[in-house]
């Protein structure tokens, strides 16, 4: 399908228009703006300009509806195509989104992390958002290679920190189950899941297998296992997002300004929640909305920009995505305060965007 419609990238860059923009490109003259242009071109002068240059590019559009929708126009036109969808910022449980919109999102963090030419295209919130260190993502990134040798404890551990599920028989994505010398492992960002075989502490073989029938599919020789999850906590974040929550709230305690502007009841809910969810991290490593205590567990957050690294950025409807960008900020200041003053929430809370 993509070569099909190689004539129309063609003659998109003969023309004056595109021969102005190649020209602010290559004098360096950002920002560079595009008027004129109908929603059913906008798609074919982005890959265009794509198949051009060798950085990737990211499509910023003002909505995810609108993102989703010129996604599936790029598709036409190329391969490398990725829609990372909304992940709102919530102080509730985040997990009530689907879990397919979870796995999507991984599986684009991924892409925007491996350093491949490709197109994304996302929405205004996504440039909001605070993201995990990552560093972090690349230190629970799995590469297995026949011969090599694992420690199958050390990996069932940090295959649970990074936010698989212990099971009998894998089923779904985010799972894992380990019997004897042989561990299979689901991947969100895989099509099928694999099992690992062991002779000793030596990888004999790497397959991909039918969840359904556990039937083989295909021999490989390596294969990547990325986290299946967003936050990953490892032990020194846990302590150190076990410290900042004690201390934040002890400051609370002890300054009476705060503790009569969240009144008798206010206090009580959020001495509860932080006992709570405290008590969770010291036996699970987790509780419900560990997701909105990002800050307290990572020094510094960082941004979609620190994952994408170097590209080219087209911002679809500038007006209307900076708007959205500021409308996204004013909404959750109304939602942080409204939870704050009822004592769910503690103010380092805030900086989730």
């Amino acid at each position: 399908m993509a070569v099909r419609f190689d004539f129309i990238k063609d003659e998109i860059r003969k023309t004056g228009g595109y021969q102005s923009i190649a020209e602010g490109v290559a004098q360096g003259s950002y920002p560079i703006g595009v008027y004129g242009i109908s929603d059913s071109a906008r798609a074919a002068l982005i890959s265009a300009f794509h198949s051009e240059h060798d950085q990737s590019v990211y499509v910023v559009s003002h909505s995810d509806l609108e993102a989703r929708q010129l996604y599936e126009d790029l598709l036409l036109y190329d391969l490398e195509v990725y829609h990372l969808p909304v992940r709102d910022p919530v102080f509730y449980n985040p997990y009530a989104i689907s879990g397919d919109l979870r796995w999507e999102r991984i599986k684009v963090l991924k892409e925007m992390t491996d350093g491949r030419k490709k197109i994304i295209v996302t929405s205004a919130e996504a440039l909001t958002l605070a993201y995990m260190p990552l560093e972090q993502y690349k230190a629970y990134t799995f590469q297995f290679k026949k011969g090599d040798t694992i420690e199958l404890k050390t990996l069932v551990n940090k295959l649970i920190d990074s936010g698989y599920e212990s099971v009998e028989l894998v089923e779904m994505r985010g799972q894992f189950a380990k019997r004897g010398g042989i561990i299979d492992i689901f991947s969100p960002v895989l099509a099928f899941p694999v099992r690992i075989e062991l002779f000793g502490d030596e990888i004999d073989s790497i397959r991909t297998f039918n969840p359904e029938s556990q039937r083989s599919i295909e021999f490989l020789d390596e294969v990547e296992i990325f986290p299946s999850k967003e936050i990953i906590i490892s032990k020194a974040a846990l302590v150190r997002g076990e410290q900042g929550i004690r201390e934040e709230f002890e400051g609370i305690l002890s300054n009476k300004a705060h503790r009569k502007a969240l009144g008798e009841e206010g206090f009580a809910r959020l001495k509860e929640v932080v006992a709570n969810n405290l008590e969770s991290l010291r036996n699970t490593w987790s509780f419900e909305t560990i997701d909105s205590y990002l800050p307290f567990f990572y020094e510094k957050t960082e941004s979609f920009f620190d994952y994408i690294g170097d590209g080219f950025i087209f911002l679809d409807d500038t007006g209307k995505t900076v708007g959205k960008m500021e409308s996204v900020a004013t909404e959750f200041s109304a939602q942080y305060e409204m939870f704050l003053k009822r004592g769910e929430i503690l103010p380092s809370q805030g900086r989730l965007i």
